[in-house]
């Protein structure tokens, strides 16, 4: 049944009755609000959540090849007839709707990378309605709380069964332990990238440092030796003139000596 709300009308005076989904915007609309400034293939989330939409059309989704993250909660599907082909979806979030059964349309939408899908809150009673889902390569967790299924006394077991890949199962494993969300571990594995980037970083900060001061003592090195060797020329320098000053004394002493000699010689008849 239609949703009714009171308004008042532009005298003020007679309250007026307006259907709420006429105050929803389509999905059409919607999409193309959120992303008004981007091409499709820049699109990489998108939230529709209380749109209306009783099923999918199939063109909404056009040209989204890069969509990681999909939000349906509380729009009114009813069916999940013309889901569109994501290759790189990750998340899909149903929750709220009226969704009954037909989970083989999402096997065979190409959903090969989705990791994560919510239908929490959906017309879900059989068991049977679950085995497509493993036909899900990437999927490790699966929402279903407040589904009828999940009342069912051997739900859990069968369903780990039914789907081998999945590790979570309203958000505890197959021993009952709660777990924590795929999309937490992603962010911790690019957290963890980040460190790594940074100690890299901090590493070639450290070898550069090293090289400085390696540079730095060579320069200390080079000067040092070369103020050794600039002393030592010029005492080799001294040195020589000394040599020099002795040697010529020595040629003085030897030519007074003769003089002195020649006078002292005797006298030969």
């Amino acid at each position: 049944q239609p949703s009714w709300t009171s308004a008042t009308n532009a005298v003020g005076t007679q309250p007026q009755f307006l259907r709420l989904d006429s105050l929803m915007s389509s999905l059409s609309e919607e999409i193309a609000r959120q992303t008004a400034s981007k091409k499709p293939a820049e699109v990489k989330e998108l939230v529709l959540d209380k749109c209306t939409a009783a099923k999918l059309d199939g063109g909404e989704f056009d040209g989204y090849t890069s969509l990681e993250f999909l939000s349906l909660n509380s729009v009114g599907l009813t069916s999940l007839d013309n889901f569109p082909s994501l290759m790189r979806l990750k998340r899909l979030e149903l929750n709220d709707n009226k969704i009954s059964g037909g989970l083989e349309v999402l096997q065979n939408s190409s959903l090969i990378s989705l990791s994560v899908l919510s239908l929490s809150g959906n017309r879900i009673k059989a068991l049977e309605d679950l085995a497509a889902l493993g036909g899900l390569p990437s999927l490790k967790q699966l929402d279903l709380e407040m589904c009828d299924v999940a009342q069912l006394a051997d739900y859990r077991e069968k369903v780990f069964e039914m789907i081998p890949q999945l590790k979570l199962l309203d958000n505890a494993d197959a021993n009952g332990e709660e777990g924590e969300d795929d999309d937490d571990d992603d962010d911790d594995d690019d957290d963890d990238d980040d460190d790594e980037d940074d100690d890299d970083l901090d590493e070639d900060g450290d070898d550069d440092v090293a090289a400085d001061e390696d540079g730095d003592l060579d320069d200390e090195e080079e000067e040092g030796e070369a103020g050794n060797e600039a002393p030592a020329a010029e005492g080799d320098g001294e040195s020589d003139e000394a040599g020099d000053d002795e040697e010529d004394e020595e040629e003085d002493d030897e030519e007074e000596g003769e003089e002195e000699g020649g006078g002292k010689r005797p006298r030969v008849d």
